[in-house]
């Protein structure tokens, strides 16, 4: 016994390290993976999931519907696509859902009972594929050629549903036919009425449900010369196998003199019964009873039948005039493969543009199911066009963003013109405000103001080379005494906190700042009034369809819809009130109708390249493929806008094209990465916050960069100091503060005339220029027994303003002075 142990022992040892075990794994290795995939479900989304709007397009029901099929050994060749779960099935559903691969905080939930089997038509499509169907006619003479051409009207209407190759048909009376692969082309000829008899309905049965089993005898097949056994019905090894049995009598096999024959093999109840148990995995039976009633068959046997098959409610009582529509919608919704289950959202809950991915886990307590996985892309909306569930109150929505604004343009004006002066103070103090202390062996120096010395330990200000009393600097106005004339450096941008509001203080681009901010917040309005209305939803789907007429993603047709008319609607509204603010800023030195008119045109001129811009944009986007929200690529249709808009408002102003095309290009990228970033957080009010500090960032940008580009000079065209030029926007400029420019023989004054320093008709300040509340350069004589000539055509009066523009001269004295204006 030992001995032979051992032997045993040696063999398997060789035979463990041949080759010939590596031979076995890899033929038995299709089986094993077989055998592993069956435990496998996989749920395949039938569309994207279907979120219903409410009356406005913007307004989410708070019910999801997601439709699916269920699939075995997914990405195999094993792949087979089934009726697994049944509606009265328990299951529990899990739903988990990312947004841009993280996972969203307010959770989606699965409605109990809202399973429930598509018919066909419900989910768009026919009958599956992978099925097989074998249709048993009853030709017996208790049927009539009238209700047979009805029969057939119904068979056919079936045939449109039945992908082809699936469906065999064959017939019974007293004898059984051939089962034949039934199809439109060949319809009338596999379905013509052959012959009349009586009924054996047991035996026809018995041997079509035979012929699903490539290994089962039927009995009588060699004898009955009607029939010819189809392999192909088992050959093609359906998952899903159905047999279809349409009869208006019983089984009256006692009639029919072949079966009286001890040679022919009469098929009884109880056999039946017991065929179609052990084939119930494998068929399932549906029997109609045709008729007006069920006094000439036996409904209690065919219900019998269906109940042995595993299909207890396959049984039907198809009336004449209703076997059309059993067929053509009822019975065919019996095969359909799809499912529905409903997902609760939470209100409040804002789509906007983003990439979802939503994962589906399902359990029930159905062996053929026991768990089921799949998940979906899908997105909705756009940051500019948020869809939100719930309820949503216009009139709420609108007064918080009053509020919101409001609140948004209260902490801009204190940033501004009082936060930012404060921190300018606080740095120019630290910077050039210090104790005097003088180097070794220096020789005394005094302040140019007062002129007495500068002592060891005084409080002195040396912002440039003249070095000043703290005191002094702040009696002259925060300037070096020597400042425009000996001086380039020695100025201060001082803001007086004891009259925070004040003229004084008030800079220029504040002006267009909050200019900006005000088109901004009521660009806010006509979008959110707007926002829902069907047309442009319409429109950019044609816009849409015309560039990307192959697009057949129905989710990204959508997003593109969603996203490009929001855009052409903001770049409307946002176009005109923009345009009006920053042109009625520069365009109204002289106020008229002409002017007024002038103003609105070039508001719906903006409003036009608005809405351009945005459509080009969004066209680009198109092209590109690119449906969601993302930063790469949903800033090109914002850039053309700001640019734009900027060049809009260079047309016939002071503001130079280019300077008017950076500014709007600046403020539109701080726009997007605010919108962007805070879109999701606040809902509308975001889109108010941009639309505000879009034009803020756009008044500020084109007015620093106006202020710096033009500068304002005095050239000296007759006298002693002729050809001399002065640069009096050192005094005079957009960013106010200092904004006086005196002339006179005064020493305080910018421009002191002292080449005419004992002319009697100058006085100590004769003239002034400034900039005045209109930002327009303008002079004033000061002295009314003191002439001034305007433009060589007459004497100015005293305390009025003259408008300087490019090429203005005037004269004091003896000394024409000429206005003009230049870039750096």
């Amino acid at each position: 016994m030992d001995t032979q142990k051992n032997n045993i022992g040696k063999i398997f040892n060789k035979l463990k390290n041949s080759w010939f075990v590596l031979l076995i794994i890899w033929l038995l290795l299709p089986d094993m993976m077989n055998a592993q995939f069956n435990d496998t479900v996989y749920i395949e989304m039938l569309k994207f999931p279907v979120i219903n709007h409410k009356k406005d397009v913007s307004e989410l029901s708070d019910t999801m519907t997601l439709r699916f099929n269920l699939v075995k050994n997914w990405g195999t060749e094993y792949a087979r696509k089934g009726f697994y779960l049944n509606e009265s099935d328990s299951i529990d559903v899990k739903a988990t859902e990312y947004v841009n691969n993280e996972k969203d905080i307010l959770p989606i939930t699965y409605i109990p009972g809202s399973l429930k089997k598509l018919s066909s038509d419900t989910s768009g499509n026919s009958i599956p594929s992978d099925i097989t169907i074998s249709l048993l006619v009853d030709y017996s003479g208790s049927i009539s050629d009238a209700e047979f051409k009805r029969i057939n009207e119904a068979i056919r209407s079936f045939v449109e549903k039945v992908p082809e190759g699936c469906l065999y048909y064959s017939w019974f009376s007293s004898d059984i036919s051939e089962s034949k692969l039934l199809t439109k082309d060949n319809f009338e000829e596999v379905t013509r009425r052959a012959s009349k008899g009586h009924t054996a309905l047991y035996n026809a049965i018995y041997t079509k449900l035979l012929e699903f089993d490539s290994t089962a005898q039927v009995p009588n097949m060699e004898k009955e010369l009607q029939y010819k056994r189809n392999m192909d019905i088992a050959r093609k090894n359906s998952k899903n196998n159905y047999l279809i049995v349409l009869t208006d009598g019983v089984n009256d096999v006692d009639k029919i003199g072949k079966y009286l024959d001890g040679d022919w093999e009469n098929i009884n109840s109880s056999k039946l019964l017991k065929a179609l148990q052990k084939y119930s995995n494998k068929v399932k039976v549906f029997a109609l009873g045709f008729g007006e009633n069920s006094d000439n068959f036996d409904e209690d046997d065919l219900k019998r039948i269906c109940e042995a098959s595993g299909n207890p409610g396959g049984y039907f009582l198809v009336k004449p005039e209703s076997i059309l529509q059993y067929f053509k919608v009822d019975l065919a919704d019996k095969f359909s493969e799809y499912y529905e289950i409903k997902l609760q959202n939470q209100p409040g809950k804002t789509y906007q543009g983003n990439r979802r991915r939503l994962e589906i886990l399902i359990k029930s307590n159905n062996p053929e199911v026991p768990v089921a996985k799949g998940s979906v892309e899908y997105s909705l909306g756009a940051p500019t066009n948020q869809f939100i569930v719930g309820k949503q109150s216009i009139w709420r929505t609108i007064t918080t963003g009053i509020f919101v604004g409001l609140i948004l343009f209260l902490v801009v004006v204190i940033i501004m013109q009082l936060i930012i002066p404060l921190m300018k103070n606080k740095i120019f103090n630290i910077r050039y405000a210090k104790k005097y202390k003088p180097a070794k062996n220096e020789l005394l120096i005094e302040c140019p103001y007062c002129g007495d010395p500068l002592n060891p330990g005084d409080i002195v200000i040396a912002k440039c080379e003249h070095i000043v009393h703290k005191v002094c600097w702040n009696d002259f106005g925060h300037v070096c005494p020597e400042y425009g004339q000996n001086c380039n450096k020695g100025k201060q941008d001082y803001f007086d906190i004891t009259d925070p509001f004040s003229k004084k203080n008030r800079k220029y681009y504040v002006k267009w700042v909050l200019f900006g901010m005000i088109g901004g917040f009521l660009s806010w309005f006509p979008y959110l009034l707007l926002k829902d209305w069907g047309f442009l939803f319409d429109f950019a789907r044609k816009i849409t369809e015309t560039f990307r007429p192959d697009l057949a993603n129905m989710n990204s047709l959508n997003l593109f819809s969603a996203k490009i008319s929001s855009l052409i609607l903001i770049g409307s509204t946002m176009g005109f009130f923009l345009t009006f603010f920053f042109t009625f800023i520069e365009d109204y030195r002289r106020k008229s109708m002409k002017v007024v008119g002038s103003i609105l045109l070039r508001s719906l001129v903006g409003a036009v390249l608005g809405f351009l811009s945005f459509l080009i944009g969004g066209i680009i986007l198109v092209w590109l493929n690119q449906p969601y929200t993302s930063f790469a690529s949903d800033w090109i249709p914002w850039i053309l806008f700001g640019a734009s808009i900027g060049l809009t408002l260079s047309v016939k102003t002071t503001i130079v094209w280019k300077h008017g095309l950076m500014g709007g290009i600046i403020s539109i990228v701080f726009c997007f990465f605010i919108l962007y970033l805070m879109a999701g957080d606040i809902d509308y009010s975001a889109l108010l916050i941009s639309f505000m500090l879009f034009g803020g960032g756009l008044g500020i940008s084109i007015a620093t960069v106006h202020s710096r580009a033009e500068n304002y000079y005095l050239k000296i065209t007759q006298g002693k100091k002729n050809e001399e030029t002065i640069p009096i926007h050192k005094w005079m400029s957009y960013q106010g503060g200092h904004n006086e420019v005196y002339i006179g023989r005064a020493f305080s004054c910018e421009i002191q005339m002292n080449w005419e320093s004992k002319n009697p008709d100058i006085a100590e300040k004769h003239a002034k220029l400034y900039l005045n509340s209109n930002n327009i350069p303008v002079i004033v004589s000061l002295v009314s027994d003191m002439t001034t000539v305007y433009n060589d055509r007459f004497e100015m009066n005293t305390s009025k303003e003259y408008e300087l523009y490019n090429g203005i001269i005037f004269k004091i004295g003896n000394t024409v002075f000429q206005y003009f204006e230049k870039e750096k």
